[in-house]
Order: structure tokens, then C-alpha cells, then sequence
């Protein structure tokens, strides 16, 4: 159990860092946004913190697809333990990673809202 511990706390972390990264890296663009001459800049920035978060949400689907696929495999080398045993703390990784979802999802709508939205 440390050990599936010990990975909970490293995604934890992974996804703490993660949304304070792009918090300040929406923040960044909306500056850049706001002085007139930077405002391609401020765009670019804008697609390419995008395509990073669309990578991160990919990463997720892989992770829920690869508790998904491995669970038959778990059950049969470990029938003694429930499931909460077996992925108590994967569900509360994945509890928090859905929490890190909503974050990237309110900055693509602001990203949206501060570029395309006043049109």
C-alpha cells in the first residue's frame, strides 16, 4: 500500500503543479493581451498553452483507460482484496485529476473569451 501511496502523492503533486503552472500562464497571456502591440504574442501563447493543456487531458484518458484495462489482471493475482484496497487511492488520484479537468476547462473558456469572445 505505500507504494500505491507513494504514487497517489506524486500525482497529487504533478496536478497541483500543473494548474498553478497554467494559472500563471493564463495570467501571463491576459497581460500580454491587454498591452495593444503584444497581442499576436499574447495569441501564440494562447494556442500553444491549448495544445499543452489538450496533451494533459490526454494523459488522462490514458490513465483512466489504463485502470480500466488492468483491473481484470489485478482482481486475478490479488482476489483477497476488495477494491478499494486495489484502487482506493487511484479513485482519489483520479477525483483530484478531475478537478485539474474543470481548472483547464474554465482557462480554455477564458483563453476563448478574452480572444474570440468580444467579436
Amino acid at each position: 500500500m505505500s507504494n500505491q501511496f507513494q504514487v497517489f502523492w506524486k500525482i497529487i503533486k504533478a496536478s497541483i503543479r500543473n494548474i498553478i503552472f497554467f494559472i500563471l500562464a493564463t495570467a501571463a497571456i491576459a497581460h500580454l493581451a491587454s498591452i495593444p502591440g503584444l497581442k499576436n504574442l499574447a495569441l501564440l501563447a494562447a494556442v500553444l498553452e491549448s495544445f499543452i493543456i489538450f496533451i494533459t487531458l490526454s494523459a488522462l484518458i490514458y490513465f483512466i483507460y489504463y485502470t480500466i484495462t488492468t483491473y481484470p489482471a489485478m482482481r486475478k493475482n490479488h482476489p483477497e482484496r476488495t477494491f478499494t484496497q486495489l484502487y482506493g487511492y487511484t479513485l482519489g488520484a483520479f477525483v483530484f485529476r478531475l478537478i485539474e479537468v474543470f481548472v483547464y476547462i474554465y482557462i480554455l473558456i477564458f483563453l476563448y473569451n478574452l480572444f474570440l469572445g468580444n467579436k
